[in-house]
């Protein structure tokens, strides 16, 4: 029988310091001879230093688990192979989660000190505020009663002799009452497209749920006049705002979907709802089902799909950048990722197709640096090509950089390496190919290059450049990059201080000037050129700070911008964005625009970046991360991560878009 059980928050305040934990914490298992539970964050997978995560079990199958260590660090499911109905159970128990603003990361793991697996619970959450979470963690540890029915159940399993034991009852037991950050509303419970009703919602407004679940009943039960009604009553009533008149018309575009002829109206209600909250739950929702409805003559269900990077072991295929060459061969640069995040073991792959997107080649590894202890550890790629020579240009950053006495300067939690490229060296590596990216020269190390303040930090390379074709500038070489640029004193670097960026060269590539920076809270980027060889740059958010997407533009071929804007009409999950003009003329956006990394989205502005409408869902299913390109036939193609459940790096897919779809 187990009388003692130890458990241990990666909640500390820098990776200092969670290191230490979890080393106190083992060493505090072994002496006691007792199991430790371990409950790890996904964004600290990689901030524990390569000493701990060596002395750790990376899991992705039980024999990869090191002898005499019963601690255990996972990022994913991995101990036992769900049903197909638990895994569809799963995912939507961990997106209602996620709509309550909750981490859904699993899991919390028991073992014995020989190794053994006692018991797992898959899905634990915690608040997303970690004052909140760390009160959760002691509430769960110093409740005895609680502490008690937990070693019982551990005991129990440990008694079977079954490793991977699904233990039910910790569901009940570790979902503990925690109250949701302040403000926080209930939010849209996942809308089905093939749902009967339409509409699910809860909303925390007293008494609103409850008309809203009336009418919803009513036009299920065959009455949708009188739901009409209810909700157009709604609609007159001026004490709801902007984002309850949002869910109001969600429910009303349902019920209209629900009525046979009503297509029309359904289609108004549901825009109605994106332009009254853009960027809410709401707004989305209603911009979902619109992008649904509004696109169900031109379906992309049939249209051609191919794997380009297919995960047959643990890790990721992450960060797709798609560049059509000047031959008409596309290329797709793509992330191999063994663990987790930068920091992790990650290796820079390229992927070659030269019948549009329909068949691609095997990876071929992109050349790093030999000698450097990094060169499995790419941090961010990019890739350009002038098509004056036909030269391609990759760009590959590896991450973390060193100094002189091999230390690696990390001291903040999240994407906050400190780096000064004159002082460390290398880090930045540039990669030349002049036959359509067969093979690709030895690297050539450009960070002197990338100073423009000493406390100017951290550039990394994005995304795919251009070359501009129009104005004064015509023959520049423009690659989007993101920097971290505190006004004087490294030590206030943050996300606040987190720009979009490019880099430019004027001579073929041979040297690489930093240009204008855009505005604080912005990082990830995407650019096209505009008339007259203007710049137009669409900026992925920082977390926090509003889930839209922004745009800017640079007159003089990205020495500065200096015209920013918000884009109301492009929702955005806080993710990475591919963009391409089309044989039409109009600039074309792939984005995920839901509140979960589900739903890839193609939208167009006919107006040079300045509006935006949307075309169509491209993924309805689990999607993330994209990138777009324009084949010589005129036809889009797209590539993009998917997966399954929460899972959106298993794969990267390739799909093709006729211009004839896009009329």
């Amino acid at each position: 029988m187990l009388t003692t059980l130890m458990m241990l928050s990666a909640l500390f305040t820098s990776s200092a310091q969670r290191a230490d934990g979890f080393r106190i914490g083992m060493e505090q298992a072994r002496a006691q001879d007792v199991p430790l539970l371990v409950y790890v964050h996904g964004s600290d997978w990689n901030m524990l230093g390569q000493e701990l995560l060596e002395k750790m079990w990376l899991a992705s199958s039980t024999d990869r688990m090191l002898e005499d260590h019963h601690c255990i660090l996972v990022d994913v499911d991995v101990l036992q192979e769900p049903t197909e109905e638990q895994a569809r159970a799963n995912q939507q128990r961990n997106k209602g989660w996620k709509k309550q603003g909750l981490r859904t990361y699993p899991a919390i793991i028991a073992l014995s000190p020989d190794g053994t697996v006692l018991g797992t619970r898959q899905g634990f959450s915690l608040p997303r505020d970690p004052a909140m979470a760390s009160a959760a963690l002691l509430e769960l540890i110093e409740s005895i009663d609680r502490k008690q029915e937990l070693e019982q159940i551990i005991a129990e399993a440990a008694r079977t002799g079954e490793t991977g034991v699904e233990v039910s009852a910790w569901h009940e037991l570790l979902t503990l009452p925690i109250d949701r950050p302040e403000g926080a509303l209930e939010r849209l419970e996942q809308i089905d497209p093939e749902d009967a009703s339409g509409v699910r919602t809860r909303m925390s407004l007293p008494g609103f749920h409850e008309l809203i679940e009336e009418a919803t009943k009513e036009a299920i039960d065959g009455r949708p006049e009188q739901a009409r009604d209810r909700l157009l009553e709604l609609l007159r009533n001026d004490a709801f705002d902007d984002q309850s008149r949002a869910w109001i018309n969600v429910a009303l575009g349902s019920v209209y979907r629900r009525w046979d002829g009503h297509h029309d109206e359904c289609i108004d209600a549901f825009k109605t709802a994106w332009g009254l909250d853009p960027g809410g739950r709401a707004g989305t929702a209603g911009m979902r089902w619109y992008l649904h409805l509004a696109g169900k003559d031109k379906t992309t269900k049939g249209l051609e799909r191919a794997i380009v990077a297919n995960q047959v072991r643990g890790g990721a295929y992450a960060i797709p950048k798609l560049l059509v060459t000047s031959k008409g061969t596309a290329l797709v640069l793509v992330q191999d990722r063994r663990g987790g995040d930068w920091g992790s073991p990650i290796d820079p792959v390229l992927y070659r197709s030269e019948d549009g997107g329909k068949t691609w080649s095997r990876p071929v590894m992109l050349p790093t640096d030999e000698e450097s202890p990094r060169r499995h550890h790419v941090k961010s790629t990019a890739i350009v090509e002038d098509r004056e020579t036909s030269t391609l240009f990759a760009f590959i950053a590896q991450s973390p950089l060193r100094n002189d006495e091999g230390r690696v300067l990390s001291e903040w939690d999240f994407y906050r390496n400190i780096q000064d490229t004159r002082r460390l060296g290398r880090g930045w590596s540039i990669i030349r190919s002049t036959d359509d990216g067969r093979t690709w020269s030895e690297p050539t190390w450009i960070n002197d290059q990338l100073v423009v303040e000493p406390h100017w930090q951290e550039w990394s390379p994005v995304d795919v450049g251009i070359q501009l074709q129009e104005g004064p500038n015509a023959g520049r070489l423009v690659v989007p990059v993101r920097c971290y640029c505190p006004d004087s004193d490294p030590s206030e670097l943050s996300l606040a201080n987190q720009y979009n960026a490019v880099i430019y060269s004027d001579d073929g590539g041979e040297t690489w000037i930093p240009g204008g920076r855009g505005r604080p809270h912005h990082g990830e980027s995407v650019i096209v050129e505009l008339p007259g060889g203007a710049i137009y740059s669409n900026e992925r958010r920082s977390e926090g700070t509003g889930r839209l997407r922004s745009g800017s533009i640079s007159r003089d071929g990205g020495v500065s911008f200096t015209e920013h804007m918000e884009h109301d009409d492009l929702p955005d999950q806080l993710c990475h964005a591919g963009i391409t003009r089309g044989a039409d003329g109009m600039i074309y956006l792939s984005n995920v625009p839901g509140p979960d990394r589900t739903g890839l989205a193609l939208s167009r502005s006919r107006d040079q970046g300045a509006t935006w409408e949307p075309v169509l869902e491209l993924e309805p299913t689990t999607s993330a991360y994209s990138s777009l390109g324009l084949l010589p036939d005129g036809t889009l193609l797209c590539v993009y991560e998917t997966g399954t459940g929460d899972r959106s790096r298993e794969h990267v897919v390739s799909i093709r878009i006729p211009a004839g779809l896009l009329e």
